[in-house]
This record gives C-alpha cells, sequence and structure tokens, in this order.
C-alpha cells in the first residue's frame, strides 16, 4: 500500500511538473510573438556606393559628387552585398571627424537627410593593430529617428570601409516599434574616438599589444542606452581571446580598466 502511495505521488508531481514547464512554454511563446509583433518592419531601402578613398575629403571640402551607386547583377545591391575585404588601397589616416562627414554626406545622397536630424545608438570603430599608429580602417553606426506617432521608428545603418572605397546603407522603418533600444544625441558624445583611444593605449592598450607583437585587432565602440561609455577592446587575432579591454566616459575621459594581461 505504501508503494502504491509513493507511486502515485510520484506520478502527480511528474504531471504538475510537466505542466508548469507547458504553461512557461506557452508563456515563453506569446512573448516572442508579442515582440515581434511590438518590432514591425514596414519598409527598408539599401545602397551601396563606391568612391575614391584618396580623394573623397578633398572632394567633399569642394562639394564635388563623391559617390557612384553600384548596380548588381540582378539590380539593386543590398546593404549586406558589401565587400568589406576588397583592398584598394594602403591604410588610411582618417579621424573620427572624417568618417562622420563622408557618412553625411552617404545619408543625403541615400535619404536627402543630414545626420543632425538624427540619434545615435551604436558606432564602432575598427582596426588591426598594426594599424593603431595610423587610426581606425572602417566605421559602423546605426542611428534611430522617432516617427510622427510614438510607436514609429526610423533606423539607419551606415558602414564605410575606405580601403575597399565602398560604404553601404539600409534604412528600415518601423511601425509600430515599441521595444526601446537607447539612442542619444550626437552632442553627448564629448570625448570624440581619438581622444578615448589615446587613454587605452597609454593605459594598458599599447603594452597589451606589443605583448603579442601586435597579432591583434581593435574594436572601439560606444552603445547608448547600454554602455553609456566608449569600450575599447583589443582581441587576439588568432582565437579571438581579449587580452585588453577598457571602458571611458564619453564625457569626462575617466576610465576604468575591465581586463589586462
Amino acid at each position: 500500500m505504501k508503494n502504491y502511495k509513493y507511486f502515485i505521488w510520484v506520478i502527480g508531481l511528474l504531471i504538475l511538473i510537466l505542466g508548469c514547464a507547458f504553461l512557461c512554454f506557452q508563456a515563453l511563446i506569446r512573448l516572442v510573438t508579442e515582440a515581434e509583433k511590438r518590432n514591425t518592419i514596414v519598409s527598408s531601402s539599401y545602397a551601396v556606393y563606391e568612391f575614391d578613398p584618396a580623394t573623397i575629403l578633398d572632394s567633399l571640402n569642394t562639394k564635388k559628387d563623391v559617390f557612384t551607386k553600384i548596380e548588381g547583377e540582378q539590380g539593386e545591391l543590398r546593404y549586406d552585398d558589401l565587400d568589406a575585404y576588397k583592398i584598394i588601397m594602403p591604410p588610411i589616416n582618417w579621424k573620427h571627424e572624417d568618417y562622420m562627414k563622408i557618412a553625411n554626406e552617404a545619408a543625403f545622397q541615400f535619404l536627402g537627410t543630414s545626420l543632425s536630424e538624427w540619434d545615435l545608438n551604436f558606432l564602432l570603430f575598427r582596426m588591426s593593430c598594426t594599424d593603431a599608429e595610423l587610426g581606425p580602417q572602417s566605421m559602423g553606426l546605426t542611428l534611430f529617428k522617432n516617427g510622427i506617432t510614438e510607436d514609429e521608428l526610423t533606423q539607419l545603418d551606415i558602414d564605410i570601409y575606405p580601403r575597399s572605397g565602398q560604404i553601404g546603407l539600409r534604412n528600415l522603418f518601423y511601425s509600430p516599434y515599441t521595444l526601446g533600444q537607447g539612442y542619444v544625441p550626437f552632442e553627448k558624445i564629448l570625448v570624440p574616438f581619438e581622444e578615448a583611444f589615446a587613454i587605452a593605449e597609454e593605459n594598458g592598450g599599447y603594452v597589451a599589444r606589443q605583448s603579442i607583437n601586435n597579432e591583434c585587432y581593435i574594436r572601439v565602440s560606444y552603445v547608448a542606452g547600454k554602455d553609456d561609455h566608449w569600450t575599447v577592446n583589443y582581441m587576439q587575432n588568432s582565437d579571438n581571446t581579449r587580452i585588453f579591454e577598457i571602458w571611458i566616459d564619453e564625457k569626462t575621459g575617466e576610465f576604468k580598466i575591465i581586463t589586462s594581461p
């Protein structure tokens, strides 16, 4: 009799556990479904442009046309068709401001808009450790702009690859969009890339990359609403191991070392 009662108790417990698991699974499915409903892409557009890395900055100053739209075999190239690894010139020596000028001109040609009309969500500079003295060799950024109603949002992605002479743009319009993403005015970043990277180099980054003979690459990023600081990562080429990481306040320049050799 005791064994029978124990058996009934075990069966009841298993049924309870399976029932709870089923209800949790159903709740998760509903959450994912609702999230997808709250972020619906209504329209999208893409463009990939070519430019001459050797002359583009001078051309911008003289108001000359600097971009040529690339058409693919099947028509318009998409944002993901960027050839980031096509190298047509040696490493460049551009500053944060130079990249932003180029991004602004590309946004105007693509959408007839200025970056000043958008807020910043994500900014990334990347370079090989061997190019650290020259500066970033690519830049990517994600921008947001509110729509006419509170649940509308427009997203603009821009990726610039100077050494391949290409820039890609993607424009996405969400309606509705109610899952929050952080974004801030560009003016909030008072410490530009050059100053942030210098702080990183002076406080352990240079020593870290020299310790592995510059066999590494560097990512300098800013994520609005999440980090709210520059994050500088030195990553080993062979296995993507992080050898040094430092956080730098984008307003004050104060820093915190997160990972060091």
